[in-house]
């Protein structure tokens, strides 16, 4: 089995989600991913059911208001671990402050 590291979780998750991987960084050796709104669920889940990546465990969720960012106010964070791996990352998708909620 090969290492998992910030590099192979980069590498794997653009060549899966190209067109929804805004950005990635590294912070503290932690990587932070922000992705679309609109497959977020879909990413998660992605590296959740991953053979390698294993991302099982959602340690934290949380949000952060950023008044300036038009159309973008809202972050909400996804504090993921892979606790095979023990390995975190951060997956932010931003939200406009006044959106509409649907539920399903």
């Amino acid at each position: 089995m090969s290492q998992v590291d910030n590099i192979l979780i980069t590498n794997l998750l653009i060549e899966h989600f190209k067109r929804n991987v805004r950005s990635v960084e590294g912070s503290y050796g932690m990587l932070d991913i922000v992705v679309e709104r609109d497959t977020v669920v879909d990413i998660i889940r992605w590296l959740k059911d991953h053979n390698i990546l294993k991302f099982n465990f959602l340690t934290s969720l949380c949000g952060v208001h950023f008044p300036e960012k038009t159309n973008e106010e809202l972050d909400v964070i996804y504090h993921l671990h892979s606790l095979t791996n023990n390995t975190r990352i951060r997956l932010h998708v931003f939200l406009p402050k006044m959106m509409q909620v649907y539920q399903r």
